[in-house]
């Protein structure tokens, strides 16, 4: 199996044993103890493991791209004083690896069917891995298989912000 590099137009495929490994970053992984960041690169391997997903190139961001996030936003809650570093590894901890890995499958399942049908020149909107309770408000829900749903990339990045911003305001406005 081979994957195409992403410099240039004229792209050569390379290798599979020349591919780049991609892992969680290592700024994010710094913010933690040796041992957080083994259970936070344990519960990585984990999830590629069940999912049966590659280490390397794009494969490893179907993976690598939700934990980040949860990192993210648990590292943003422990600056704000919300949260310890310790309680970030301990909800890592809690999460359902098989149906966060099943939910992950079949999202990846449906990018690729939607690739193949704008192949064909069928214009579908593209998807994007949503969540229900908006994790900017809970980090912790963030790798929660119950909190996550698929929806097309307009309805997450456009009508969903509106709808938050728009139920702030009235709740604002509650207080």
């Amino acid at each position: 199996m081979t994957g195409k590099t992403t410099e240039g137009r004229g792209a050569i495929s390379k290798p599979d044993s020349e591919k780049v490994v991609r892992k969680i970053g290592t700024q994010l992984l710094n913010e933690f103890d040796s041992t957080s960041q083994t259970a936070i690169n344990n519960f990585t391997d984990d999830i590629f493991k069940l999912t049966g997903f590659s280490k390397t190139s794009d494969d490893a961001m179907r993976i690598n791209s939700p934990i980040r996030r949860y990192l993210n936003n648990a590292l943003i809650a422990v600056k704000n004083g919300k949260a310890t570093k310790q309680e970030v590894i301990e909800q890592l901890n809690k999460v359902d690896k098989e149906k966060l890995s099943d939910v992950l499958k079949k999202y990846f399942n449906l990018r690729n069917k939607l690739k193949k049908s704008n192949e064909l020149e069928i214009g579908l909107d593209d998807l994007n891995l949503s969540h229900m309770e908006n994790i900017a408000d809970n980090w912790r829900t963030a790798l929660d298989a119950n909190n996550l749903f698929i929806a097309t990339k307009k309805a997450n990045q456009v009508i969903q912000r509106k709808l938050d911003k728009d139920l702030s305001k009235i709740f604002e406005k509650f207080r």
